[in-house]
């Protein structure tokens, strides 16, 4: 990644797995792990992202804990709550459910993304997990690059504020969503850490045996390559050696 920037938020899960289209397999974008692992290289903090599709509260929060337990603790978890491809969009019950049930799993309390326009209708719920909120409102569809003062940011308070989707900057050719989160760096830390007695997400242990691939236990686990990579400090996905423990993600 060419581009200046102090952290990346990257969308990493949608639904529970029943989306294989533009760069998703099962769910996951494949591109994700890397996008995340050039953050971690460059020491920037890094936020990774759940597409709500209204296919299961519970199901959901389970999916995406699942294939992202490697970055907790690590990573910014963040909640995008939209009205496309969401069939609980309207449903505030839905993303109660939903945040009740990750937090419960993973001990950590996520943003949650939702337009300007509709955050009437989940303010409350976010409020009652102590969820920070992440709002995204434009003044037009204008091209713009960082900015450090938004259109219209007096008038409320959020944690974080998306006000472009057609960011423009050097070392990128295409449209970027930019952001501004309202606090330093130890403020993004707390969100990341929570405090210390959060427990990790639930996981069992498989001994690996002769003929296993990662990608077999992957699919008979139920989730997916990068995560039992990023979980077992897996250099190589095509390594893997019977007798060999793995922590595996528990459903």
């Amino acid at each position: 990644m060419a581009v200046d920037f102090d952290f990346l938020v990257v969308q990493v899960t949608w639904g529970t797995g029943e989306v294989s289209r533009n760069g998703l397999v099962n769910g996951v974008w494949t591109g994700a792990d890397a996008k995340i692992q050039q953050c971690l290289v460059k020491n920037k903090r890094f936020g990774y992202m759940h597409y709500i599709r209204g296919t299961g509260a519970e199901s959901e929060a389970t999916f995406f804990a699942a294939n992202t337990v490697g970055y907790l603790h690590h990573g910014l978890p963040c909640i995008d709550w939209e009205s496309a491809d969401n069939k609980a969009w309207g449903n505030p019950s839905y993303l109660d459910a939903f945040l009740t049930s990750y937090i419960q799993q993973t001990g950590i309390k996520p943003l949650v993304y939702v337009q300007k326009s509709a955050v009437h209708t989940i303010e409350s719920v976010a409020k009652t997990h102590d969820c920070g909120l992440w709002i995204a409102q434009y003044s037009d569809n204008s091209s713009t690059s960082y900015q450090d003062h938004p259109w219209n940011e007096s008038t409320y308070s959020c944690t974080m504020r998306q006000y472009t989707s057609h960011g423009r900057l050097p070392g990128y050719s295409g449209d970027l969503d930019l952001n501004k989160f309202y606090g330093d760096e130890q403020a993004w830390d707390s969100y990341v850490n929570a405090s210390n007695d959060m427990h990790a997400l639930a996981t069992t242990t498989y001994t690996i045996i002769q003929g296993d691939t990662l990608s077999g236990i992957a699919q008979r686990f139920h989730t997916t390559i990068s995560t039992l990579a990023t979980m077992n400090n897996i250099k190589d996905p095509n390594r893997i050696y019977a007798g060999d423990k793995l922590q595996i993600p528990r459903q």
